[in-house]
This record gives C-alpha cells, structure tokens and sequence, in this order.
C-alpha cells in the first residue's frame, strides 16, 4: 500500500520481494481477510497473564509456545506483560484505534480508485461471546468504540440467529462493527494491488535482500540477484525485518505470532466473517469456501509448521457452525509481525538518513496496511503526516 502512495506522490518505486506478489507463501495471502476498524484492545491488557497461563495447559487453547523456542518467546512474553497494566492498556488502544480510523478511509479510497468491490465488501465484523461472563468483558470495548465515533451493534442470541442462520444458537451475545470490511480474496487483492502499482510506472524485482549496507550517498541493498543501489529504503518485511535491521545496529522486540488456516468446501453460509471470542475460531467466508482461522504460535521464522492444534479447533468450530463439514481442501501457515506493545513501527530509523520502516502490525496487518502506507508516504515526501506517529516511532525501541 505504501507503494501505491508513493507514486501518488510522484516518487519513482521499486519493490523487492522474494516471492511474487499474493504468492501463498506471503502472510497477505492466508489471513482472515478482515478490515476490523473496531479492533483496538492489545495483547497485553488487564488479565493478560491469568488468560494466557490458561491458555498453556488447554490443549484446545489457540496458544502454542513450542519448548525449543521458549529461550526466545518466554523473555517476549514478558515484554508483554510489562504493557498489561489498566493505562498502557488505554494508551495503546487508542493509538490503535487512531491509525485504523486512517486506515479505514485510505482503505475506501482505494477501493473506488482502483474498482476492488469485487474483492474487498462492506460485511461487518462479528464477535461473538459464549457467555455473559465473556460479553462483560467488552464494556471496555464498546467505550472505545464510541469515543472514537466507531460504529458497532450489540446483538443477543435470538439477533445472532437471524443475522447468521447457519450459526447455532450456542452464543450469549455479540458485538457486530458495523463498518469493518471483508476480503473475499486476500492472494488475489494483493496481485491486483501489484499490478495497479506496476501500471503506475512502479517497477519489482523478485530476489530475496540479503542485506542492507550503508553507503555514503544511500543504500546497496545485496540481492540474490546482484546489488542494487538507491537513496532511499522503506523497509516493510514484516517478521523479517529485524534480520535486517541487526547488522546495521537496530535491536527492535520483533516476533514472530505464526498463524494457520483451513479451507472448507462447505454447505454452510455467512453473510461475513464471524469470530467465537472464546476460542479465538474465525471463519470467514472466501467465494464458494469457508477460511477458519486460528492459532498464535510463538516459534520463529525457522520452525516447521504444525496442524494437530487448528485441525483439532476445527471441531470446535463444527460446534457452533454446523454445516461447516469436514471437507478441508487447504492449509496454510504465515507468520504475523509482533511487537510486544501491540503497535507497529512506523517511523524514520534514528541513526540512517534515508531508511524508513513501516512493520509490526500484528493481528492488524491487513486493517492497517492503506493507514500505514499512507502515513509512511507522507513522512517520506513531507516529512509531515496526518496522524501524530509519536506512538508508533522506532525511537521508542531506541531505533
């Protein structure tokens, strides 16, 4: 989306990937394809520790901390515990509620622009709570909601099944946002991205960046490819950014939340994406198919991947979505870019002129994207931006 941005702005774009643009192999291509404007609450809140030590002994849990990772997810755990409390909680949650209100209107924008109705639909965003227990929890929600003029609905059991029919009647209650976005084809968006970018003059080159090196007018980027030099780096490699920030001296909290998916040929129908908040279970609808997403797994770029957990969640999800079935013609694995307060960085690098950064989004990659790249273009090329980035600056990581 920066991209995009830039060449809005007159400014001559080359981007570098290793894999082609919607590849699957990309963490763009397997999310749950939801635009959820309402989705501000960080990972770590009041009651963060309690939960997530729940977590670890439910073997149906979402959460999977691998032993041979813990020397490396245990100390990040930590970093988010220390953001739990009541007023970093608050702090956060409107600095995440700020960038996706941005985010919601460049997102809209350039669907009009670029005619992506296709792809990217007005549906709404529903969360759904087993009990009354669960559903008091939102209060804090709803408030943040409000103050920030986000739309939202509150919907009870019988309002639940007349919106979704397909879904049992099992919930307590729900919280719809009103305004959220679905993507109906997250792989296919982003090829279409690509190429509106690439009619607009951009240029990509398919290697992998093996580093970044300092020079005295700029930057040699090393490719597999061969070297390619240039004045300026935005770099926005999502969870492997901060292999390439380490040899330039840059120690940014960056890790990795790998999440999975399952796709369903399924008889069962949604008007939109749905999630169970209890289990943390999405299921989105994707054209003819169901996407069920699901998982936080802390282990790292180099790990292989491992179903048993979301292929045991699958039947958790057949529960409350009946008709769902068992026809899964799919799976994939990404890799989420997470930082331990929940905001991403967006920012210039405090020690390189000319280097850039935009990653870190999280769970919010695909909400944030447009915001992000439209605040990062406008940094670059003003040096000035729309929103305040003091909450999502490197400098806070020392970077």
């Amino acid at each position: 989306m920066s991209g995009l941005q830039l060449l809005e702005r007159g400014v001559a774009v080359t981007f570098i990937d290793r894999h082609e643009p919607g590849d699957r192999e990309q963490t763009s291509y397997g999310n749950a394809g939801s635009i959820s404007i309402g989705n501000m609450m960080p990972m770590g809140k009041p009651g963060f520790i309690k939960e997530g030590a729940g977590m670890l002994i439910d073997p149906l849990a979402p959460l999977m901390l691998p032993i041979q990772y813990w020397h490396r997810s245990v100390p990040w755990v930590a970093k988010v515990c220390a953001t739990s409390s009541e007023r970093n909680a608050l702090a956060t949650a409107h600095a995440i509620g700020d960038l996706n209100l941005v985010s919601a209107a460049a997102w809209r924008k350039t669907v009009a622009d670029l005619k992506l109705g296709d792809l990217v639909q007005a549906t709404g965003w529903l969360k759904l709570y087993e009990s009354e227990a669960s559903f008091a929890k939102t209060r804090l929600e709803q408030q943040l909601m409000t103050e920030l003029g986000i739309a939202y609905e509150v919907l009870d059991r019988e309002q639940i099944c007349d919106r979704e029919p397909d879904i049992a009647p099992v919930f307590y209650g729900g919280l719809c946002q009103t305004e959220s976005l679905a993507i109906t084809n997250p792989g296919k968006l982003m090829k279409r991205l690509c190429a509106a970018a690439l009619s607009r003059g951009a240029i990509f080159k398919k290697a992998d960046v093996l580093a970044i090196e300092r020079q005295a007018d700029g930057y040699r980027l090393e490719l597999t490819g061969g070297p390619h030099e240039c004045a300026t780096v935005l770099l926005s490699a999502g969870a492997w950014s901060q292999r390439l920030l380490e040899p330039l001296g840059y120690h940014i909290p960056l890790e990795t939340e790998r999440g999975y998916h399952l796709m369903f040929d399924s008889a069962a129908s949604l008007s939109g994406p749905v999630i169970n908040m209890d289990r943390y279970i999405a299921l989105c609808p994707m054209g003819p198919n169901i996407r069920m997403t699901s998982c936080v797994e802390l282990a790292g770029l180099d790990q292989p991947a491992d179903y048993n957990r979301i292929t045991k969640l699958a039947g958790v999800a057949q529960n409350f979505l009946p008709k769902l079935g068992n026809d899964v013609t799919d799976r994939w694995m990404g890799y989420r870019p997470s930082l331990p307060d929940s905001r991403p960085v967006i920012g210039k690098a405090s020690r390189d002129p000319g280097l850039f950064l935009a990653f870190g989004n999280g769970h919010l990659g695909m909400t944030q994207g447009a915001g992000t790249g439209q605040l990062i273009a406008e940094l670059i090329c003003t040096g000035k931006t729309s929103l305040d980035l003091q909450a999502y600056s490197p400098v806070r990581f020392n970077a």
